[in-house]
């Protein structure tokens, strides 16, 4: 049985499967009578179709007309139906599929999409809360909040630790979402090239395009080096600008001030430990607005959180398809934050622009594993390493198992990171080179990261 777990968020569904590129398609649609186009292909055309595109079909997930339909396409139910079908490819074998979703659907809303999943030919047999699957992190005696963006919205969930963590509520906060941020800093970033270019890129819709498809590698530029050099492509003309961070954080500002005062409304004496997601983490200004809060502290999870811990928790989380259950709770195991962080600041809880994220495959021989939940290290007839998805009850093999604090290598054997012996409970990161038992076959730690739809 092949076992996937597929993350409902519309800056980027992700379909994780073992051995497999993961799988991210935005929750984008463009919509007319000769063509449907869906995910990354229309996220590209928003700006120069924008009459015929639909980014809120995940959002509304409901069976009311739309305002512009087809024969096949007369509501949003329609459009979730064709991008599931669009992303859901399976190769020969059984399957199963984990379904992680937002805490905000309401249940007429969940019925619903288990209706279309069953329609595509999905098989899902267990479905988690977004915030529950993901969260790592305790700090005990404080409130533990999980903050996620989606294209129009960010998800605010408080979480109930003990033996196990428990979602209590998710809040929906509207208008602060990837779209908006997204209009703010291209306006920004537009107004900055007319004054220092003469040129508008918000005068044309192919150069508006481009300025919202280059977007999320400036970001990434930016948050790196505090600064990038901007380049837009006109009509045969390049025209460049050198762009700082700092002018994105104060464009944003407003709307992040909102997300902060949510924030605080929900920390209790002790304060409150914010888990960003990895998406959230990488808009700028987002991590420093909640660290200026009192006794708040902000931790960034891996990327695809959500669907890792689904996968990490197969095992309490799938049920019979006729009697599919809502989990919103799971065993609680996580990694604390430590007293030596809390002391220094929330500040210094923020992960530095250059620290390499935590390792979520490994590979060996060109091959990408996903650990679901152990990776069990064997040897073939010519006597070198194969990876191979097995439990963690034989301890007499090598090992690498996914835990709440990443990819772990098992004890008892002689592992190696980077050319030294690897320290008890070291979590592999992205880059890491690993050897066992000192063989020379070299596996690879590698993270795979989901960009902006």
């Amino acid at each position: 049985m092949l076992l996937s777990a597929l993350e409902i968020n519309d800056t980027g569904l992700t379909l994780l499967s073992p051995g497999a590129e993961p799988v991210v398609s935005p929750g984008v649609a463009v919509l007319d009578n000769r063509e449907l186009l869906l995910g990354e292909a229309a996220a590209r055309q928003f700006r120069l179709r924008p009459g015929n595109t639909n980014s809120q079909f995940w959002e509304q997930l409901n069976l009311d007309p739309l305002a512009s339909t087809t024969r096949e396409i007369r509501s949003s139910a329609d459009l979730v139906y064709s991008h599931l079908k669009s992303i859901w490819n399976p190769g020969p074998g059984e399957h199963e599929v984990i379904l992680v979703v937002p805490g905000v659907y309401s249940p007429q809303q969940l019925a619903l999409l288990l209706g279309i999943t069953n329609e595509c030919g999905i098989p899902v047999r267990g479905v988690v809360d977004t915030a529950v699957a993901a969260s790592r992190y305790s700090s005990p005696g404080r409130r533990l909040l999980h903050l996620d963006v989606h294209l129009h919205r960010m998800v605010i969930s408080e979480l109930e630790e003990g033996p196990l963590i428990r979602r209590q509520r998710s809040d929906s906060i509207a208008g602060v979402g990837l779209t908006q941020l997204a209009d703010l800093w291209c306006n920004r970033i537009a107004d900055a090239f007319v004054r220092n270019t003469r040129f508008d890129p918000m005068h044309q819709a192919e150069s508006e395009q481009l300025l919202y498809d280059s977007l999320p590698g400036w970001l990434e530029r930016m948050e790196q080096d505090g600064s990038a050099l901007l380049e837009v492509e006109s009509r045969g003309r390049r025209y460049q600008l050198s762009f700082k961070r700092h002018q994105l954080v104060e464009a944003s500002q407003d709307l992040f001030r909102q997300i902060a005062e949510q924030v605080n409304a929900r920390r209790n004496d002790a304060g409150v430990l914010v888990q960003l997601t990895h998406t959230a983490r990488a808009l700028p200004g987002l991590a420093e607005a909640l660290a200026e809060l009192d006794n708040c502290q902000v931790v960034t999870l891996e990327a695809h959180s959500g669907a890792l811990g689904a996968m990490q928790h197969a095992d309490q989380i799938r049920c019979d398809q006729d009697n599919l259950r809502y989990v919103t709770s799971l065993p609680w195991h996580p990694q604390d934050i430590g007293e030596a962080s809390l002391a220094s600041g929330a500040k210094d809880s923020l992960p530095t622009a250059r620290q390499k994220p935590l390792a979520t495959h490994i590979i060996l021989d060109g091959i990408a594993y996903l650990p679901t939940p152990c990776l069990g290290l064997t040897s073939n007839s010519d006597g070198e390493h194969v990876l191979v998805q097995r439990d963690r009850d034989d301890t007499t093999r090598p090992h690498i198992h996914a835990s709440a604090s990443g990819l772990l290598l098992s004890d008892g054997h002689s592992w190696m990171i980077n050319g030294k012996p690897a320290e008890p409970g070291q979590a592999l990161r992205s880059g890491d080179q690993v050897t066992a038992n000192g063989s020379k076959q070299v596996m690879l730690a590698i993270s795979l990261d989901k960009k902006y739809g």
